[in-house]
């Protein structure tokens, strides 16, 4: 039992709400934060695609995905995909 609750399986791990602002996403982006949350334990995700808390620039790279359109869709089957690579599950 102490086993368990030092490693517990995947589908015994905590789930968290992962908020996507913009959404201002890129797949090297979503890859490396499913990493660290795994790294940190975390089980699952639930997406949940918010307003943008910054303006769209060139400069630093911010680029809104609009909600729905082909390009969100396509970021969001890879976060899908790489999760369940990792075995993370999401809602």
């Amino acid at each position: 039992m102490e086993a368990a609750f030092r490693k517990p399986p995947d589908d015994s791990r905590g789930m968290m709400r992962w908020w996507w602002f913009g959404p201002a996403i890129t797949d090297g982006e979503i890859e490396r934060e499913l990493r660290v949350m795994k790294e940190g334990g975390i089980g699952g995700v639930e997406i949940q695609a918010v307003y943008p808390v910054a303006l769209d620039d060139e400069k630093t790279g911010i680029q809104t995905t609009p909600f729905l359109s082909g390009e969100f869709l396509a970021h969001l089957k890879f976060a899908v995909r790489k999760a369940r690579e990792l075995g993370i599950g999401w809602m």
